[in-house]
C-alpha cells in the first residue's frame, strides 16, 4: 500500500497471507471479488478465464514443478525391473501433455528440466530413449512382453491419489494408458494430508507424485539416495550404492560443472532403477491484480512468491477483504 507518509517512495507489504481453497471455483471467486491480490491458475483454461477479469495480468512461466508415479520397489510386482520398465515405456507422455497440460509441457527426468535453464538435467533426447523411443506401438508391444516374463500380464496395481482435481485427471489417463499395455490400474483417492503422511513414510505400493517446485537439483537427488529425502530412510524401499555415491560427490563437489558431472551421472543410473516413473512438467500461470506491482511473478519458485519489493497501488479504503 502507498501511504502518503512514504511519498514519494513506495512502501512495501508489510505481510502476505496465503490461502487454501477447497475448489477452484471458490479461488476464482474471491480473486474476482477483489478477496486475493494474486491467484495460481490450475491451467491455461483457467489463467484465461481469470484474465478476462478487467485490471488482470497473468504471467506464464516453465513450471519447477513435475509429476512421478513412485514405486515401492522392495513389494512385488514393482520389484522386478521388467515390471518398472514396462510401466515406464506403456506411458504415452505426449497424450499426457496435451490433455492435462494443454500441450504446454515436456517430458521430465530425474531433475526438472526448467531448473537452471535445463542445466542440472538430463537432454530430453536421453530421457525418451530410456523411455522407450518414439514408436508407442512398439513400446507396448514390448511392455506387454516385459510383463509375460516377470509373470504380471494381468496384474493390479494399486495407485495411490491426492483428491485434487488436476491429479485425479491425470490419474484417469494413466489407468488408461497402462490398461492399454495390459495392467489394471486400482485408483485409491485420499484427502491430500492422507495422501502426503503415506507418501513421506512410504506407505503405498505405488503413488502419483506431484512435485513441488524444488530450487536446487539436491533435493529431487535425495529422492534416490538410501537415505530419502529427509535422512530417515528412502520411501521408495530404493537403495542403490553407486548412485548414492555419486549424489554425495555431488555435496562435495565447489567446482559447477564437475558438480554438474556427477549429478547428470546419477541421473542416467535413476532413470534405468526407476523407483520413480517420470511423467511430465508443465506451465506455470499465475493471475494478478494491476494494482500489484514489481511483483516478481516471472522469477523462479519461490523468488516469485516472497519478492519482497512488491507492493500495492491501492488505498486502505480501496481494499474488499
Amino acid at each position: 500500500l502507498r501511504f502518503h507518509v512514504y511519498a514519494p517512495q513506495v512502501s512495501y507489504v508489510d505481510a502476505m497471507e496465503w490461502r487454501v481453497f477447497a475448489s477452484d471455483s471458490e479461488k476464482a471467486t474471491a480473486f474476482r471479488e477483489g478477496a486475493a491480490d494474486v491467484a495460481g491458475c490450475r491451467d491455461r483454461r483457467e489463467a484465461d478465464e481469470l484474465g478476462g477479469i478487467a485490471g488482470t495480468v497473468i504471467v506464464e512461466e516453465p513450471s519447477l514443478s513435475w509429476t512421478s508415479i513412485g514405486l515401492r520397489v522392495d513389494k512385488p510386482p514393482f520389484d522386478d525391473p521388467r515390471v518398472r520398465r514396462a510401466i515406464d515405456i506403456a506411458l504415452d507422455r505426449n497424450a499426457m501433455i496435451a490433455i492435462a497440460a494443454e500441450g504446454g509441457g515436456e517430458v521430465a527426468g530425474p531433475v526438472n528440466p526448467h531448473l537452471g535453464g535445463g542445466f542440472w538435467s538430463l537432454p530430453a533426447e536421453e530421457i525418451l530413449a530410456a523411455q522407450g523411443g518414439d514408436s508407442l506401438d512398439e513400446r507396448r508391444t514390448e511392455a506387454r512382453s516385459l510383463l509375460d516374463a516377470a509373470g504380471a500380464a494381468s496384474a493390479t496395481i494399486k495407485l495411490q491419489v491426492a483428491e485434487v482435481p488436476e491429479l485425479l485427471d491425470l490419474m484417469g489417463i494413466v489407468r488408461e494408458q497402462l490398461g492399454a499395455a495390459g495392467l489394471t490400474v486400482d485408483i485409491e483417492p485420499l484427502p491430500l494430508i492422507e495422501w502426503f503422511y503415506n507418501y513421506r513414510s512410504g506407505t503405498f505400493d505405488a503413488t502419483l507424485i506431484s512435485h513441488p517446485p524444488y530450487e536446487s537439483p539436491d533435493s529431487s537427488l535425495r529422492l534416490y539416495h538410501s537415505a530419502g529425502g529427509d535422512g530417515t530412510g528412502n520411501q521408495f524401499g530404493f537403495k542403490d550404492l553407486a548412485i548414492d555415491a555419486l549424489i554425495e560427490r555431488s555435496w562435495g563437489e565447489t567446482d559447477r560443472t564437475a558438480r554438474q558431472d556427477a549429478v547428470l551421472r546419477a541421473q542416467r543410473q535413476m532413470i534405468e532403477a526407476r523407483p520413480l516413473v517420470h511423467l511430465f512438467t508443465g506451465t506455470a500461470y499465475t493471475a494478478a491484480r494491476s494494482y500489484v506491482h514489481e511483483s516478481g511473478l516471472e522469477l523462479p519458485g519461490s523468488l516469485s512468491r516472497y519478492h519482497y519489493t512488491q507492493w500495492l497501488d491501492l488505498p486502505v479504503e480501496g481494499r474488499l477483504d
